[in-house]
C-alpha cells in the first residue's frame, strides 16, 4: 500500500518508517528530511474507516533534541542529528508517544541523539502535539535536562547520566504507560529502557540492557531497535447514555411522552483531569446521548447553564 505524500513540499523528501495499528486504524510515521528544499517536519498520518488516508499531526522539528543539539535535514556526509519516526505507541487513552531515532550512526560511527515525544487527543478527537511541557490539557512533572523540545520542554521524563537520551523504540507498558529505549540511562555506555507515566511524564523505572565502553561496541551509538508492546490491552470501553428531556409536569421524573431535548451540549469530564472536559457530544433528535467510558475511572457529565441559555433562552430545572 503506498502512504502518499499529503505534508512536504518535495515528493522525495517524504520517508516513513514506523507502522502501528490502534483500534482497527492504521498509523504512519514519517518524516519530511529536507534534502530538497528546507522542510525538517515529522508527520503521522493514519488510514481511517473510510478508507482514507489523513494527516493527523504535523511537527515542525526545528528545535533541539534531548541531547541538547539541533535536528539537522538528512545527509550522507553530516555528522550531526537527523531525525526518523521509528516507532509509535498509544496508551489506553489514546495518547500517543513518538520516538524519533537518530539515523547518523547508522551509518557511521559517532553518537546517537534520538527524542520522544508525545501528541495527545483533544476533547474534539483531534491530536495535538506536546509543547511547553504540556499535552491533552496536562502539565508535565518537571524532569532534569529541559532547555530542549517543543517550546523549550519535553512532556516525558526520560534523563540519564547525558540528559534526556531516548528513543528509537517505545512501547505500550500498561494502561496509562510506556517503555522506552535510549543509551546512558543510568551509566554511560549502556543502553537500556525507561518506563515512563504518560499522564504526567514521570520516569517510572529504568534498567540496563548491555554496557560497552570499549571500541567497536554499541557504546553511545544506537543499539538498541523496535520495542514490542508489553501488556494487554485493558479491557473493552463501557458506554455510559443519558436522555436530556423536557420535565411537562415538573415532578423530577421521567414520563412517558415528555419529549426529548435535542442539540443540547454534553460535556464529559474524568475526575483525574478536572481541568479540560475528556468529550463532548450532542444530544440527538430524541434528547439521547453517550459517551465510551474507560473501566476503573470516574467520570461525571456536565451541561453549562449559560449554553443552554444561550441556545433556548431562561429556563427552570426542575428538582431531583
Amino acid at each position: 500500500m503506498k502512504v502518499p505524500n499529503q505534508a512536504c513540499k518535495f515528493e522525495a523528501d517524504w520517508k516513513i518508517f514506523a507502522v502501528k495499528i490502534f483500534k482497527g486504524d492504521l498509523y504512519v510515521g514519517g518524516v519530511c528530511t529536507g534534502e530538497t528544499g528546507d522542510q525538517l517536519d515529522g508527520v503521522i498520518m493514519r488510514f481511517n474507516s473510510k478508507q482514507e488516508w489523513e494527516v493527523i499531526v504535523q511537527f515542525d522539528l526545528d528545535y533541539k533534541e534531548r541531547g541538547g543539539v539541533k535536528w539537522t535535514p538528512w545527509s550522507r556526509t553530516a555528522t550531526t542529528p537527523q531525525p526518523m519516526i521509528t516507532q509509535l505507541a498509544f496508551d489506553d487513552s489514546g495518547d500517543m508517544a513518538i520516538a524519533v531515532r537518530d539515523r547518523t550512526t547508522d551509518t557511521r560511527d559517532g553518537t546517537s541523539w534520538p527524542d520522544l515525544y508525545l501528541a495527545c487527543p483533544n476533547k474534539y478527537g483531534d491530536y495535538e502535539f506536546e509543547a511547553y511541557g504540556k499535552c491533552g490539557g496536562r502539565q508535565s512533572v518537571p524532569g532534569p535536562g529541559q532547555g530542549t523540545g517543543p517550546g523549550g520542554y519535553h512532556f516525558l521524563d526520560a534523563s540519564g547520566t547525558r540528559g534526556q537520551n531516548v528513543a528509537g523504540g517505545v512501547a505500550r507498558a500498561g494502561p496509562t504507560g510506556i517503555v522506552a529505549s535510549g543509551s546512558d540511562i543510568m551509566n554511560a555506555y549502556e543502553g537500556g529502557v525507561s518506563f515512563i507515566d504518560t499522564n504526567n511524564g514521570t520516569r517510572l523505572n529504568r534498567f540496563e540492557i548491555y554496557n560497552q565502553a570499549s571500541p567497536g561496541n554499541f557504546a553511545k551509538a544506537s543499539g538498541l531497535g523496535a520495542l514490542v508492546d508489553m501488556y494487554a490491552p485493558s479491557a473493552p470501553s463501557t458506554y455510559e447514555c443519558g436522555r436530556i428531556w423536557f420535565d411537562c409536569n415538573s415532578d423530577g421524573r421521567q414520563d412517558c411522552g415528555e419529549p426529548g431535548i435535542p442539540n443540547v451540549r454534553v460535556y464529559l469530564y474524568d475526575q483525574t483531569n478536572l481541568t479540560a472536559p475528556a468529550a463532548n457530544t450532542t444530544s440527538d433528535d430524541k434528547g439521547n446521548f453517550n459517551f465510551e467510558l474507560k473501566p476503573g475511572r470516574k467520570y461525571a457529565c456536565v451541561i453549562p447553564v449559560a449554553e443552554v441559555m444561550d441556545k433556548f433562552g431562561p429556563f427552570i430545572l426542575t428538582p431531583i
